[in-house]
Order: structure tokens, then sequence, then C-alpha cells
């Protein structure tokens, strides 16, 4: 009788961390998808906005729609932060789309900041920050199977 005991609490104990490891993954990849929607529709009027910027109000309108981006970026880094991830797979993902998030983030801070000065250099340096952000977003979003 104390052995069949013993087998059911340590079945029972599998059985629940093995939901528990599976229920914040699926918490985390609901949450990664729910976010990429927000994420993409900042990005579409980002890139419409700040596509165009010759004159100084289409720089006023990219310099908007960079701070809203910039929003929703730190919006869904938040979001993912907030989440746990129990399998290594997970993990190592959510470690990438948060260190892109992060890149993003800076990088399109230093654009505004680069809009306000007027300064090539630091536009320049903050678009290269952008697209090594996207770089890394793209390789952690292929973990949440956004590609």
């Amino acid at each position: 009788m104390r052995y069949s005991l013993a087998g059911l609490v340590v079945a029972v104990a599998l059985f629940a961390t093995a939901g528990t490891a599976q229920a914040s993954d699926a918490s985390l990849k609901a949450t990664v998808q729910a976010q990429e929607t927000k994420f993409e529709q900042a990005a579409d009027k980002y890139a419409k906005a700040a596509g165009h910027a010759k004159t100084n109000a289409d720089l006023r309108k990219a310099r908007s729609a960079t701070k809203s981006f910039s929003k929703a970026v730190q919006t869904y880094h938040d979001k993912v932060a907030a989440e746990t991830a129990d399998t290594d797979k997970y993990k190592q993902g959510r470690k990438q789309l948060l260190d892109a998030l992060t890149t993003y983030k800076d990088g399109l801070d230093t654009l505004v900041k680069g809009i306000d000065d007027k300064s090539t250099p630091k536009i320049k340096s903050a678009l290269k920050k952008v697209v090594a952000a996207a770089k890394k977003y793209i390789s952690a979003a292929k973990v949440f199977g956004l590609t």
C-alpha cells in the first residue's frame, strides 16, 4: 500500500509538472502571436509615415510614427518579459526575442533623437540598429512559428 501511494504521488507530480510546462510555453507562444499582430500593425504605420520623409511636416509625422512604434515595441517587450518558458527551445527563443525588442527600442529612440537634432549621423546609426534588430527578430520569430 505504501509503495502504490508513493507511486501515485510521483505520477501526479510528474503529470502536474508536465502540464505546467506546456501551459507556460503555450501561454508564451500565445502572447507572442497576439503581440506580433499589434507589432505588425505598428510597423506598417511606421513604414508608411517614415518612408517618405522629405519635408519638415513629413519629418514630424515620421517622428510621431517612430515614437508610436517604439511604444508598441516596449509593450511587446513587457508582455513577453512577463511570461515564462519551461522548455529550452522557448527559453532561448524568449531570450532572443527580448534582445531583439530591446535593440529595436534603442534604435527607434535613437532615431527620434536624430530627427529632433536633425543629425544625419545619429539617424544613420539608428537605422543600423533597427536593421540589426530586424535580423534578430526574424531569427527569434522562427522559434515561435511566426515566419
